[in-house]
This record gives C-alpha cells, structure tokens and sequence, in this order.
C-alpha cells in the first residue's frame, strides 16, 4: 500500500462489472498490468460518483504520459467536454460537478460542422 493512504475504490470495467473495493496500491497495480486505463470508470469509496481514472488526481500520474493527452482542461478546472455540455439549454442548470459525472459517462470527439459520425457497435 501507498504509504499514509487509506483510498479505497470501485473500478467499473468494460464487461460492465464493478470490481472493488480495492486499495489504491491494488489500483495502481492494475493500471500497470493495464488492466486499468485513463477512460476506465472509478470511484473512491468517499465520493458518490464516477471519474475517469485519468481525472482522479491520486491516478493521473500513474498512467503513462500519452494517456494524458485526452484530458483538456479549460477555465475553472471544467474539462472541455464538461464545459461543452454548458452550451446545451438542457444542461444549463447543473453544477460543474454535475456537467463533469455526465461527461465522464462517455467519450468525447472534436468534429468539424457538418462532419458525419458514424459509430458501430459490435455485439
């Protein structure tokens, strides 16, 4: 364990199961058998919603430094997918908090006006 670090969390994986809770060493360790990664989906015991891993201070560092790439912060420590949710009149009541749970509930893609987006799930 992490000397003087009593986090424990929830790690919701991509076969849709929530594994947890773990110490952050054991976290640590699966971001190095990549079995966590930067998008992965986690939660500190202490907190009630869920962050991307590379959004989790305590986490962001343990990742190689291309895995931080994705993560863009604009004014006032909002991502710019958080901040691009402000723009919808639907959204426009809700905390940055919030406007941050909902973004880290999926991925976001910089596309130019008019671009088509096509995605293609496999079953």
């Amino acid at each position: 364990m992490i000397p003087g670090s009593t986090e424990s969390f929830k790690m919701w994986a991509e076969n849709e199961t929530v594994y947890g809770p773990v110490d952050i060493s054991t976290l640590v360790q699966w971001i190095q058998d990549d079995r966590v990664f930067p998008e992965t989906f986690v939660q500190r015991q202490s907190d009630s919603c869920w962050r991307r891993a590379a959004d989790v201070e305590t986490l962001r560092e343990k990742f190689p430094v291309a895995a931080e790439a994705g993560t863009t912060e604009v004014s006032d420590g909002v991502s710019s997918a958080a901040g691009a949710l402000h723009e919808f009149p639907f959204f426009a009541g809700l905390t940055n908090e919030g406007l941050e749970q909902i973004a880290a509930l999926g991925k976001s893609y910089e596309a130019a006006p008019g671009d088509l987006i096509l995605r293609h799930r496999l079953t």
